[in-house]
């Protein structure tokens, strides 16, 4: 990774995020139901009120927040190469605002399917009021948790190479280590 650009770190990085988010915003909500065709017009109710594509998007979102966070705790150097390639381009490829807005946005859609009521104007907008403010404290507190867990396990890693005597490095060595590489 670190011969190639960042440019095409982040590149190749958010090409593989972005499969990844579509695979599981296509493919998971066909989990619910076998006999729809991914892609497919029909919307499934999760909840009530937010359809399985929705439900998948927040996991997405959520998701993407906690490993971002989780990785930014562990490389605190942001022009690390592992940082472009995995921060900036998968998770920022995986995650999706434009996505989010657009669900948040959609909550006409609600309207008619779930809660059968054309004439009322309030509800597709508190459904996707609701929606947004959901998605942003689970990202928040996604966030807030994986950042505390990177920082901890970046000062864990830095004291068990001061008790075996190594030098210190750029804070992903707990993650090398843990994959059985070692050191640098």
């Amino acid at each position: 990774m670190k011969r190639l650009p960042p440019v095409a770190l982040v590149f190749l990085g958010g090409a593989l995020g972005a499969i990844l988010r579509w695979a599981l915003t296509i493919w998971l909500p066909a989990l619910g139901d076998p006999t729809r065709v991914p892609g497919a017009a029909t919307q499934l109710n999760a909840f009530g009120f937010v359809t399985l594509g929705d439900a998948a998007l927040l996991l997405v979102n959520v998701l993407g927040a906690l490993i971002l966070a989780l990785l930014v705790g562990l490389i605190p150097r942001a022009a690390d190469p592992r940082r472009a390639f995995w921060g900036t381009g998968v998770l920022g490829g995986f995650t999706s605002f434009s996505s989010l807005a657009a669900a948040v946005v959609g909550a006409d859609v609600a309207r008619e399917l779930f809660i059968h009521d054309a004439t009322s104007s309030t509800a597709p907008v508190l459904i996707g009021a609701a929606y947004g403010v959901c998605t942003l404290a689970l990202g928040l507190f996604a966030a807030a948790a994986g950042l505390r867990l990177g920082r901890d396990l970046n000062t864990l890693g830095s004291m068990r190479r001061a008790a075996v005597g190594k030098a210190p490095t750029d804070g992903a060595d707990i993650v090398r280590e843990a994959r059985g590489g070692g050191g640098r």
